[in-house]
C-alpha cells in the first residue's frame, strides 16, 4: 500500500463492510488542492476505496476512488485520520446533504 501505511489500511474496514449503515464511518480524509476524499471503506488487495468524494466545489457524491489515481495527480496530497461519521464531516465542511 504506497499511499497509506500499513496501519492505516488496516483500520479501514473492507468494501461493503458499511454499506447497511445509515452514517457510515470515516476513517480517511485525504485532501489534493481543491478536491478531497472521505474514505470510509477499503479493498487492500486492489487498492480501491469507497467514501465521499468531492473533486468539483459542492458537487460531492458517494462512490469507488483508485489509491493509484490520487497518487498520480500532480499536486501535493494530504492524509488526515479521522474517526467521526459522514454526516459529522460534512457539517464540519458545511456541504450539501446527499
Amino acid at each position: 500500500m504506497s499511499l497509506l501505511t500499513k496501519e492505516q489500511a488496516d483500520r479501514i474496514p473492507d468494501l461493503y463492510a458499511q454499506e447497511e449503515a445509515e452514517d457510515p464511518k470515516v476513517y480517511l480524509h485525504i485532501k489534493c488542492f481543491n478536491s478531497f476524499w472521505l474514505i470510509t471503506e477499503l479493498d487492500k488487495e486492489t487498492e480501491i476505496a469507497f467514501g465521499y468524494c468531492q473533486i468539483i466545489e459542492g458537487c460531492g457524491e458517494l462512490g469507488y476512488v483508485s489509491f493509484e489515481e490520487i497518487e498520480a495527480l500532480p499536486y501535493p496530497i494530504e492524509i488526515l485520520e479521522v474517526d467521526k461519521t459522514l454526516s459529522e464531516i460534512k457539517k464540519e465542511l458545511e456541504l450539501w446533504s446527499f
